[in-house]
């Protein structure tokens, strides 16, 4: 079977797979972000990449779009809990800005992810 092509969702380093690693942890050998392995080859695109962190344990993640509302494991081992893969549109809110304003920013996370879900299910009924 031909490799998967595919750039890295950080810097863009030209990376393969080969399709049965589809869908699995990957890490990027120049900048060590840690992705997902797509499905199909694809090209860079900033539009289809989703960088967010994991609310478990605040390393960063990225994933595509169509991954949007799923729910994955968090690729590093010693977490392995699972994240909600945010909207597109989605973006962080800056460190600052959580250490101001809230004593347990872990909560708002899982807020946000619960409010999320709870508007994910009422879009489907």
């Amino acid at each position: 079977m031909p490799s998967i092509h595919f750039h890295c969702p950080s810097c863009q380093t030209k990376l393969s797979a080969e399709p049965d690693q589809a869908g699995t942890p990957g890490v990027c050998p120049e900048c060590e972000w840690t992705f997902y392995i797509p499905k199909s080859s694809q090209g860079p695109s900033q539009d289809s990449v989703i960088r967010f962190f994991c609310p478990h344990c605040n390393r960063k993640l990225s994933a595509t779009a169509d991954q949007f509302a799923t729910e994955l494991p968090c690729p590093f081992p010693d977490c392995r809990k699972p994240v909600l893969v945010p909207r597109p549109d989605w973006k962080s809110m800056p460190t600052t800005i959580l250490k101001r304003g809230a004593g347990d920013p872990k909560h708002l996370v899982s807020e946000g992810e619960t409010r999320t879900r709870a508007a994910l299910k009422k879009e489907d009924e």
